[in-house]
C-alpha cells in the first residue's frame, strides 16, 4: 500500500480541472464557448492580412462594416416584430378594473397600500375603487386576505 501525503493533496477535489476547463487536467479550456448565441448569418470578422496594402486592408474593413450593418438591421426588424406582437397580443385584451364584492371586504387597506396607482380607498371600513384610475394590474387581487378583490370586465 501506497503512502499518500495528505498535505500535499489540500487540493484536490476543489475544482481543479473538473468541468470548467480550466486547471491543470481535464477541460477543454473552451469555458466561454456558447453556442446558443450564434445567428446563422453571422461570420466572425476576419483580421486584415499583413500581406494585403493598406488600401485593400481598409475595404475589407468597410465590406466587414457594411455586413455588420446588415447583420444590425436584421436583428433591429426581429426585434420590431417581436415587439409589435407584443403589442398586439396584450392590447387585444378586454379592458379589466378591480371590484370590490363589500359583504367579504373587512377593510384591512392591503389592497389600498400595494395599488400602484392609488385607486384605492377605504370609506366606512370598506375598500372602494375610483375605475377612472384602476389600470386592472391586479395587484390588489393577490394581497386580499378574504378574496373581496375580482378583475371584471369594464362596462
Amino acid at each position: 500500500m501506497a503512502f499518500i501525503n495528505k498535505k500535499n493533496m489540500s487540493h484536490y477535489g476543489r475544482g481543479m480541472g473538473r468541468g470548467s476547463g480550466f486547471g491543470r487536467r481535464g477541460g477543454s479550456g473552451n469555458f466561454f464557448q456558447n453556442n446558443s448565441m450564434s445567428f446563422h448569418q453571422m461570420k466572425p470578422l476576419k483580421e486584415s492580412p499583413q500581406h494585403m496594402t493598406k488600401e485593400q486592408q481598409i475595404e475589407n474593413l468597410r465590406q466587414q462594416s457594411e455586413l455588420l450593418k446588415n447583420q444590425l438591421d436584421t436583428l433591429l426588424e426581429r426585434i420590431k416584430e417581436l415587439s409589435d406582437e407584443h403589442y398586439q397580443k396584450t392590447t387585444s385584451r378586454k379592458y379589466v378594473k378591480a371590484v370590490i364584492n363589500e359583504n367579504r371586504c373587512i377593510g384591512c387597506a392591503n389592497c389600498q397600500r400595494v395599488c400602484p396607482q392609488g385607486a384605492i380607498t377605504i370609506l366606512n371600513r370598506k375598500a372602494v375603487v375610483d375605475p377612472s384610475i384602476c389600470t386592472g394590474c391586479g395587484v390588489c387581487v393577490v394581497q386580499c386576505p378574504r378574496n373581496a378583490i375580482s378583475l371584471r370586465e369594464a362596462s
